[in-house]
């Protein structure tokens, strides 16, 4: 529904990673990425919050999901729903940083990290190229056996 709203958007950040499970938070908001403006609409179905992203950056790490019977709808992976929100952020300058941020912020489980792919987070930090908080989580998932 939310790419009906405002699009072209895909579900990501915290919508994706409660999807996946890898955040025991309920998300209150559905959390979306699109090329165009930063936008936000209150519904009789509820909010839908969208951030602007680099077309660039758009396409790598989504992928098409179905929610129920015949339901499709685009959704970040979830290396690419971390890397949506950490390239949010404020520079964070250190691993430990991110390590606090994954762990003591989202509650996201070492091991849970661990079994994200590095090939996938290759191909995404490519199109965030410079971004220091995208490589510094790349580094981080690098450091993880």
């Amino acid at each position: 529904m939310a790419h009906w709203i405002y699009g072209p958007s895909y579900l990501s950040c915290e919508t994706a990673l409660a999807y996946y499970g890898l955040i025991p938070e309920r998300v209150e908001a559905t959390i979306s990425m699109t090329p165009k403006r930063d936008a936000q609409f209150e519904t009789p179905v509820g909010r839908f919050i969208y951030h602007h992203i680099k077309t660039a950056q758009y396409i790598p790490g989504i992928t098409q999901v179905e929610l129920y019977p015949n339901r499709h709808v685009l959704m970040a992976t979830p290396e690419k729903a971390l890397v949506d929100m950490i390239n949010r952020l404020p520079p964070l300058h250190t691993l430990e940083a991110v390590q606090s941020w994954l762990h003591d912020a989202l509650r996201i489980e070492p091991e849970s990290i661990v079994k994200l792919s590095k090939t996938r987070f290759v191909a995404i930090a490519q199109a965030y190229s410079k971004q220091s908080n995208v490589a510094l989580l790349h580094r981080y998932r690098e450091t993880l056996k």
